[in-house]
């Protein structure tokens, strides 16, 4: 949580954080809202995100659809500059350029990270469940008992296996 100055109310702390968002809401970047409110950009990302700590949940959700709203913009701008700068990239072309390369490939970047934020505000990066298991779908084996029973037996069925000449490269 973004922490009071030394002469300022909690009011006026909230009322910094209120401020914050409002400037973020319509799109200043984080440098930015430090500028209008005269404080560091660090500072103005606590505010922000204490300010959205307390909204409601029912606002939570017009919160993402902007973030959602401002990766799509960012994304389009990604993809108008490719475009823009595809004839540069044809080494066939009289207007080829290696920069263009590399700014269509900085722009490719750039989507391939929006995409993956995007995806984790949509929830769509949610952790997969996983079963571990033991040898043929048993249990897993946690005495050390068991375990030296198993290893014996995979031993013993390795050796079978020598014994009938299936493994020994004969074949």
């Amino acid at each position: 949580m973004s922490e009071r100055r030394k002469d300022e109310t909690e009011a006026e702390l909230l009322d910094r954080q209120r401020r914050a968002l409002r400037l973020r809401r319509k799109g200043l970047e984080f440098h930015d809202i430090g500028v209008a409110l005269w404080c560091s950009t660090g500072e103005a990302f606590e505010l922000v995100k204490a300010a959205q700590a307390s909204i409601p949940t029912e606002e939570v959700e017009d919160e993402r659809k902007l973030a959602l709203s401002r990766l799509d913009a960012g994304y389009a701008r990604c993809e108008g500059i490719q475009a823009a700068l595809a004839d540069q990239c044809k080494p066939t072309s009289k207007a080829f350029s290696l920069e263009a390369i590399d700014r269509v490939l900085k722009a490719e970047e750039t989507k391939l990270h929006l995409e993956a934020r995007r995806a984790k505000l949509r929830g769509l990066d949610a952790p997969t469940r996983s079963e571990i298991g033991g040898h043929g779908g048993g249990p897993v084996l946690f005495s050390l008992e068991e375990i030296v029973s198993a290893q014996a037996t995979a031993d013993a069925n390795a050796r079978a296996v020598d014994d009938d000449g299936e493994n020994s490269g004969d074949g």
